[in-house]
C-alpha cells in the first residue's frame, strides 16, 4: 500500500479558499487506486474541516504537527499531549510578544476574537479556562517571520527539555517534547502497515515530515532549506501524486 501526506496550508489550501482543481482529481484517482491520502499539517481538525468542504475524503489526519493522528473516520489512533502547567507557563512568557492559541481536545482557544481566522475559535481571557486535558499544542502568531525566528530560538533555549516548536513563516507552532510530523509518520506507517509513504510541504515545518518519508517533495517556490530536504522539486500536489 501507498500513502501521501501533505501539508495543507500552502501546499493543498490556498488564500480565498482555493484548491487546485488538478490536485483533487489526482487525489481521488489515487485513492480509487487503493492508496491513502491524508494531510500532515499544523492546524487542528476545525481547522481542516470548514476549508475542505466535502472536496477531499482525507483517510488519515495528522494534526497540530503532530500532536494526534485520527484516521478516516475521525478516531483517535495516536496521541501526544502538552503538560498543562507548561502550556501556563508558555502564555505567561510569551503573552505580550505575540497573539496566542491553544489547541485543546479539538477546541481551538483564542486570547482575542479574530475574524480573519477561518476556524470557530473559543475565545477566553485566562489559560486556567481551557479545561479539557488533551493539550495538543499551542501557535504563537508573530508580527513577522523574524521574530517568529527569534521566538522560536526562546523556546529551545528556556523550554528545550519540555516542548518542541517548529516556525511555518511567521507562525510558530509548540507541541510536547518528541512530537513532530516526523514521529508520527512513522507512527501512521506502524499502525496502517504502509509500504511506501512519501509527504509534501512547502515550509520549515514540514521539514521533519520530509526527513521521515520515502519519497519526499516541495515545490520550486519553497524556502532553499526545505528544498534541501526533498527528493523532487515539483509545480502542484498531483506532480507528487504522479511520482509515487
Amino acid at each position: 500500500m501507498k500513502a501521501l501526506a501533505s501539508d495543507f496550508d500552502g501546499t493543498l489550501y490556498f488564500e480565498g479558499d482555493h484548491m487546485h482543481e488538478c490536485d483533487l482529481q489526482a487525489i481521488r484517482t489515487f485513492q480509487q487506486q487503493g492508496h491513502l491520502f491524508g494531510v500532515c499539517t499544523g492546524r487542528p481538525l476545525v481547522g481542516i474541516q470548514k476549508p475542505t468542504k466535502e472536496r477531499i475524503q482525507y483517510d488519515f489526519y495528522i494534526l497540530t504537527s503532530g500532536a494526534i493522528i485520527l484516521d478516516k473516520n475521525l478516531k483517535p489512533i495516536y496521541k501526544c499531549c502538552m503538560d498543562k502547567d507548561i502550556m501556563k507557563r508558555l502564555y505567561l512568557e510569551f503573552q505580550d510578544e505575540c497573539h496566542i492559541s491553544i489547541q485543546a481536545h479539538h477546541i481551538v482557544y483564542s486570547f482575542q476574537t479574530r475574524v480573519d481566522i477561518d476556524m470557530h475559535q473559543e475565545v477566553i481571557q485566562s489559560p486556567d479556562e481551557v479545561l479539557v486535558d488533551d493539550i495538543y499544542g499551542m501557535s504563537f502568531e508573530a508580527k513577522d517571520e523574524d521574530q517568529a525566528k527569534a521566538i522560536c530560538q526562546k523556546i529551545y533555549q528556556e523550554f528545550a527539555q519540555e516542548v518542541d516548536a517548529y516556525q511555518n513563516t511567521r507562525y510558530v507552532d509548540i507541541v510536547a517534547k518528541g512530537c513532530s510530523k516526523g514521529n508520527a509518520i512513522r507512527k501512521l506507517r506502524e499502525l496502517k502497515h504502509i509500504d511506501v509513504i512519501g509527504g509534501i510541504g512547502d515550509s520549515y515545518n514540514d521539514i521533519p515530515m520530509l526527513k521521515s518519508v520515502d519519497k519526499a517533495f516541495t515545490f520550486h517556490r519553497s524556502p532553499k532549506a526545505v528544498q534541501d530536504q526533498a527528493d523532487y522539486l515539483v509545480d502542484y500536489v498531483k506532480d507528487a501524486i504522479a511520482m509515487m
